[in-house]
């Protein structure tokens, strides 16, 4: 994900800088420069700097972090280092939370939380593939900072104008919305139901919607999360959130999400930034989560099998 957002953003003529622990990854770019991938066939490559040494960098005005949910504190607390006073710090990531760590070590006034549909995955060292909708321009990326008066201040309003407009130039449509909750609660309905559900039944987000079961189960925890959600003070409308996901599910189509993926390569995975969340949030809340609490046991038995 952070190859291709920081791809297209070099296409589109940006200076960028990707930083991550995959170091055959990294060198493979500084080598041959990033290929990304279309199912048309269609390639595209773009020269751009790329390290594993965040503290590296100097001057960073702008950051998209994308790492696992259980990796942002530290990922926060390397850009520390190399960001701007007034740079821009922007999460895209899966889970609850993620917000909020970054805004304990850098400061809620640089941080906009935010939800991506666009997606990619990794093919090789260097090689990276576009979801179709990420291909063809048509993903969404919503963002809000965590303060609804930041968009009242002229100047900050303005800096997050022109990240959205940013973003959109370079073929990931943004829009900035007034409510940060509204916005990572909105994905969570997409993201805590799909990820847990094609992890443990090793399938694509094509396949919740072709079976009957997989697709009751997947309106079970979805319910879950709306009802947990408004208990939080967040208001979701439950009819229209359900066809925005079945709408970009279905848009999304054979597509393995990164909960999936990190079960099959036995890595650990974001499943207490969501399911276990919710979970916890559900007892807050006398809320019943037996969906959820069934992912988060599934998935932390996996795990467990791998990881010993």
């Amino acid at each position: 994900m952070g190859s291709m957002f920081g791809g297209l953003l070099a296409k589109a003529g940006h200076a960028v800088t990707l930083v991550d622990i995959n170091a055959e990854h990294m060198a493979a770019i500084t080598r041959n420069g990033l290929t990304m991938t279309e199912r048309s066939g269609r390639q595209h490559s773009v020269r751009l700097s790329a390290t594993t040494v965040a503290t590296s960098l100097s001057a960073v005005s702008l950051a998209i972090i994308l790492t696992k949910s259980w990796a942002t504190r530290d990922a926060a607390e390397s850009l520390a280092a190399c960001i701007t006073p007034d740079g821009l710090v922007v999460t895209v990531q899966n889970g609850l939370g993620n917000d909020r760590v970054l805004s304990e070590v850098l400061g809620d006034e640089r941080v906009l939380g935010g939800t991506t549909t666009a997606g990619a995955e990794l093919l090789a060292p260097g090689i990276v593939s576009l979801s179709p909708i990420t291909a063809d321009g048509t993903s969404q990326t919503e963002c809000a900072p965590l303060r609804p008066e930041y968009l009242r201040d002229p100047a900050k309003s303005s800096q997050i104008a022109a990240f959205a407009s940013l973003m959109t130039a370079a073929g990931l449509p943004t829009i900035i919305r007034p409510s940060v909750s509204d916005v990572i609660w909105k994905k969570l309905c997409l993201a805590a139901t799909a990820a847990p559900l094609t992890a443990v039944l090793r399938c694509t987000v094509a396949d919740l919607l072709t079976s009957d079961e997989a697709h009751r189960l997947l309106r079970q925890l979805f319910d879950e999360i709306v009802v947990i959600a408004q208990a939080e003070g967040v208001t979701l409308d439950s009819g229209t959130t359900w066809q925005h996901a079945i709408e970009t599910f279905t848009k999304v189509g054979r597509h393995q999400t990164s909960m999936a993926v990190d079960v099959a390569k036995g890595r650990r995975t974001e499943i207490e930034a969501m399911s276990g969340e919710l979970v916890r949030l559900g007892m807050r809340h006398g809320i019943p989560t037996p969906g959820h609490a069934m992912m988060q046991r599934l998935i932390t038995a996996i795990e467990q099998q791998y990881v010993a």
